[in-house]
């Protein structure tokens, strides 16, 4: 750090810039002649780029793999290495060269803040000469500055030479275009504008858009690019975690995700608030694939969204940012008085944009739209690619209790078409985990010993097993407060735990028809018929049948190693109901009135 706090490093741009070096050595030969290791501040990117200096000098092959064998086998690599180069750091070095042809830009930042740091020691190499009477050590002093200078000179002089090269058609055939980081409605490396009139639920898309790269759930199907994303909420901060909670329960996600919120507003026609939040974005976050701005109006305070001259500044900074990480900047507004004429402000706006998305709703006079009631995702320009077909979305409620019983509740975006509704994102392990859990228990289970089964975390468990209800996978029983799977639900167990289960219950079924002294199907064995009282007692709900004898209190009795899975499929197969099964599994004293009435209904229902 400098004496007046600026910071004179950039180790996540030295990062970049040698995970490209390493990954494309053969493509940067320039930078290698103007790129010496002294200008890396971080010693082990120091270190890293000397030995990268050898083998390319040498003429030999630089890889990855190969010279991380010569760092390890000189002791620069691993836990014991005085330059504390670690291993896992350096292997995830290359993942940092998405972008090579950012090469240049990041070895002159590179380079700037190498010569910032010497002018800084050779200053006060001055002062310090100066006082000791020393006097006779200026001119070296000053030489070297002049040095530091004219390499200073060299970078502009490349970056003009730069600005005016003109691309061969071979190298523009080279050229990636960009990647969709969501599907093809969002792109990296690109300035997308998001508009709708108050009340149009701009923040909850959004936000749904990051928290799917943050987790890497398809957005209605559509693939995302998984990274970090940055939120800046310029407006209503405090509600921001409410929303991302009811994401995240309504997906059934439990553990932290990369998203993170800056609570304020980044005035964007500050030049020195932008850099400070680039500075602030590598140090916290390293590289999003998505930032937001929410919204323009809270971003731009004195300015003038008419004023062509203050929506160019309001986009160059955006350019800023995008250059910085190659992200894509996405920035919330709002429509004009007049509809019709899209977004409010200038034109420059549109003309400035890659991406513009509008948002606009069944009735768009309406002052707001009601949860459960559509809205349409619409392209309006698209730079990356043809413009996609119009989206139809909806909000659904989430509620929850927090620790202190206070209910909570929020909104997310869910497909408004029921076509799109069943291309829901797949379980997660701990979701997958709830649904086999539940199907093994042919009686079905209360959510306790349903928990207990699973082995999950109760919050993890409690977020699975509400997606699950919401999707119609299970139902719960509003008497018995008993969970099962649904029809639906089984289409979604586990292939092995289905399989495994449903032989399972083949074999008790052919065991209690062999103890019943039947063997193959039982044409006699129905079901009894409801009686007027809707709680009935114990038992008399049961099968009855002409074949079935009277049941003793071993059958019914846990058997030794038998758990609540087993003695549930047990009871089914002797027609005994899963919500009898259960309560006789939670309370063993129950069993004689169970059997004594059992045998009553059997009876009376001969």
């Amino acid at each position: 750090m400098s004496q007046d706090g600026a910071q004179l490093f950039d180790h996540e741009t030295e990062r970049n810039l040698l995970g490209t070096l390493i990954d494309h050595a053969g493509e940067h030969g320039a930078l290698f002649a103007r790129l010496r290791a002294e200008h890396f501040d971080h010693v082990a990117y120091r270190e890293t780029y000397t030995e990268l200096l050898v083998m390319q000098g040498a003429g030999e092959v630089v890889d990855n793999f190969t010279l991380g064998m010569r760092l390890r086998e000189q002791g620069k690599m691993g836990a014991g290495s005085e330059f504390a180069i670690d291993s896992i750091e350096y292997e995830q070095l290359t993942t940092y060269a998405t972008h090579p042809e950012h090469a240049c830009a990041h070895a002159d930042i590179v380079i700037k803040l190498w010569a910032a740091r010497r002018m800084r020691d050779y200053g006060a190499r001055l002062v310090t000469t100066t006082a000791t009477g020393r006097s006779d050590l200026w001119p070296a002093i000053l030489q070297a500055q002049d040095d530091v200078l004219r390499e200073l000179g060299s970078i502009g002089n490349a970056e003009r030479e730069n600005a005016l090269r003109f691309l061969s058609d071979d190298e523009c055939e080279q050229m990636e275009p960009a990647r969709g980081i969501v599907g093809s409605i969002l792109f990296e490396d690109s300035i997308a504008f998001l508009y709708a009139r108050e009340g149009r639920w701009k923040t909850f898309l959004a936000l749904d858009w990051c928290l799917s790269c943050a987790t890497g759930r398809p957005w209605l199907g559509r693939p995302v690019v998984t990274g970090a994303v940055a939120y800046i909420a310029a407006e209503g901060a405090r509600n921001i975690g409410k929303r991302i909670r009811a994401w995240k329960r309504h997906h059934g996600v439990s553990a932290s995700v990369p998203i993170y919120v800056l609570p304020k507003p980044v005035q964007l026609l500050d030049s020195g608030q932008v850099r400070a939040l680039i500075a602030q974005i590598r140090e916290q976050i390293g590289t999003p694939v998505l930032v937001v701005i929410d919204t323009l109006a809270r971003s731009m305070a004195g300015g003038n969204e008419n004023d062509t001259r203050d929506i160019n500044a309001v986009t160059d900074a955006a350019y800023m940012i995008r250059a910085a990480f190659s992200c894509c900047v996405l920035t919330l507004h709002h429509s004009g008085k007049e509809e019709a004429r899209g977004m409010r402000g200038s034109s420059a706006l549109r003309g400035n944009a890659d991406n513009v998305l509008r948002i606009v709703g069944a009735d768009d006079n309406e002052p707001k739209i009601k949860p459960g009631e559509p809205i349409t995702l619409r392209s309006e320009k698209s730079k990356d690619g043809d413009p996609f077909n119009d989206i139809t979305l909806t909000t659904q409620l989430v509620s929850w209790m927090s620790e202190d019983t206070v209910t909570h509740s929020s909104l997310v975006i869910v497909p408004g078409d029921p076509a799109l509704a069943s291309r829901e994102a797949p379980l997660t392990e701990a979701q997958q985990k709830t649904l086999d859990a539940l199907y093994r228990a042919a009686a079905g289970m209360r959510s306790t010993a349903w928990r207990m089964a699973t082995g999950l975390p109760e919050r993890t468990f409690y977020d699975a097993r509400d997606l699950l209800v919401r999707r119609d996978y299970v139902t719960k029983d509003t008497v018995t407060t008993i969970y099962t799977v649904t029809n639906d639900g089984r289409e979604h167990v586990s292939a092995k735990v289905r399989e495994d289960c449903d032989r399972s219950a083949d074999a008790d079924i052919r065991t209690a028809e062999g103890e019943n002294g039947h063997g193959g199907e039982n044409p006699g064995f129905k079901p009894a018929q409801p009686t007027a009282d809707t709680a009935e007692p114990l038992g008399s709900s049961q099968f009855r049948s002409s074949g079935h004898k009277a049941l003793t209190r071993a059958d019914v009795e846990l058997r030794p190693g038998e758990d609540v899975f087993a003695h549930g499929r047990r009871m089914g197969a002797l027609g005994v109901s899963a919500a009898d099964a259960i309560r006789l599994w939670n309370a063993p004293a129950m069993i004689p009135a169970f059997v004594e009435q059992w045998n009553r209904s059997h009876k009376e229902g001969r």
